[in-house]
């Protein structure tokens, strides 16, 4: 239930929490609440992808992980 205004831009792979306004931008692949966010390690963003596709009966192949690895590196890089 966030709060988020008007042209905020949010990146890949966020996780955003608590009730605070988030505004301008949010880097990829961070996570927390608006006045304290931080960058989510690989391996856990890929544990959560893992646990949200599998309450779809789906998979997080390798090509998902290849695809995420590489956008990372190109955005945090």
């Amino acid at each position: 239930n966030c709060t988020i205004n008007t042209g905020t831009s949010i990146g890949v792979g966020c996780n955003l929490i608590g009730s605070d306004l988030f505004m301008n931008f949010i880097p990829s692949f961070h996570w927390g609440k608006a006045t304290d966010l931080v960058e989510n390690e690989q391996a856990k963003f890929e544990e959560t992808a893992k646990l949200v596709k599998a309450r779809r009966k789906l998979e997080f192949s390798k090509a998902e992980k290849e695809l995420y690895s590489n956008i990372r590196q190109i955005v945090l890089d």
